[in-house]
């Protein structure tokens, strides 16, 4: 069993699994994908529409106070957080209002804040090594700074006068977002990041149906689910899941010979679809049931044979992998 109650207890169950579990990376791989997909998506908040501490918690990290704007992926809420740290930090004549969430109150006041080994742009350090930089090439450097932050650093009277230095940029004043603005703005990067992890989902599986439809690949797979008609897998190579198909739409098994002991000629040739797959022969009088023991699992038997092919949740298979792209459906092996 697995223990969620914390990042530290989730991780530990995850390791437990991955040296105790016989099965190798394939099923470790199954683990980490369904304890991933189940945590909650991060999301940017104001902290003073913050419930309490804990909605400011890291899960993944284990950091109960998280924050970030360092992603190169983000760069909206990056300036917005500077802009607010610029403010805070160099208006002295703008009164901030500002009140903690719940919680906070008894954080650990630093008697003084530590000294950064940071190179600081704002103080014109990491510009003295630059050799003979001419007048043309530190007005353009200035520029590029200045102009990624425009509407944070420029007066009204940019038209007129624009900021030609560090010095101009640290004593400009800077107007601060309002909680309600933020508040708005969070919303917004909010949808816009649900809108690009849709998009690039969706791309993802496009082109992963037009790379199968011209090649095909064997690899393993884990056994997720079982059905009357076949399996449902997880392959963890291209973090996927789909059907495998062992009986058609009549009820006639479809499957290698070798998998219940008879030879290559036993059998009918196979039906379109299962066609596809080598060696696949139908079965007419095969059957499939669903056995609830112990463990759950799949019989499938065929009148020929004398075996019978067993599948169980958390079996590892090899499957082959290929896509069809017509618009007529059929059952397909995966």
């Amino acid at each position: 069993s697995f223990d969620g109650s914390s990042n530290m207890a989730l991780a530990k169950s995850l390791e437990g699994a991955k040296q105790k579990g016989p099965k190798g990376n394939v099923v470790n791989s199954l683990w980490q994908s369904l304890a991933t997909r189940a945590m909650s998506e991060a999301i940017y908040i104001s902290t003073g529409d913050a419930g309490d501490a804990r909605s400011l918690a890291h899960y993944g990290l284990g950091i109960e106070k998280y924050t970030h704007f360092t992603s190169p992926i983000r760069r909206y809420a990056d300036v917005v957080v500077h802009k607010q740290l610029l403010a805070a930090l160099h208006n002295n004549n703008v009164e901030l209002v500002m009140s903690a969430p719940p919680g906070f109150s008894k954080r650990k006041v630093l008697e003084s804040i530590p000294d950064s080994n940071a190179v600081s742009i704002l103080k014109g350090e990491g510009l003295e090594s630059v050799p003979e930089m001419s007048a043309d090439v530190e007005d353009a450097l200035v520029d590029s700074l200045v102009e990624r932050v425009t509407d944070l650093v420029v007066s009204e009277e940019r038209d007129s006068k624009l900021v030609t230095s560090i010095d101009d940029l640290v004593q400009t004043t800077i107007t601060p977002y309002l909680g309600s603005e933020v508040s708005t703005i969070c919303e917004g990067l909010n949808q816009q990041n649900r809108m690009a992890k849709h998009s690039s989902m969706t791309c993802q599986k496009l082109f992963l149906s037009l790379y199968f439809n011209e090649n095909v690949e064997c690899v393993q797979a884990v056994v997720i689910d079982l059905r009357i008609n076949g399996l449902i897998v997880y392959v963890p190579k291209f973090d996927m899941k789909s059907h495998v198909y062992i009986s058609d739409i009549n009820g006639d098994v479809q499957i290698d010979p070798a998998f219940v002991g008879l030879g290559e000629d036993a059998g009918l040739p196979a039906t379109l679809g299962f066609a596809d797959v080598p060696r696949n022969r139908r079965f007419p009088g095969g059957s499939t049931r669903i056995v609830e023991d112990n463990t759950q699992s799949l019989e499938i038997k065929v009148t020929e044979g004398k075996n019978r092919l067993i599948f169980s949740i958390l079996d590892v298979v090899n499957v082959r992998v290929s896509c069809d792209l017509s618009d007529v459906r059929a059952r397909i092996p995966a």
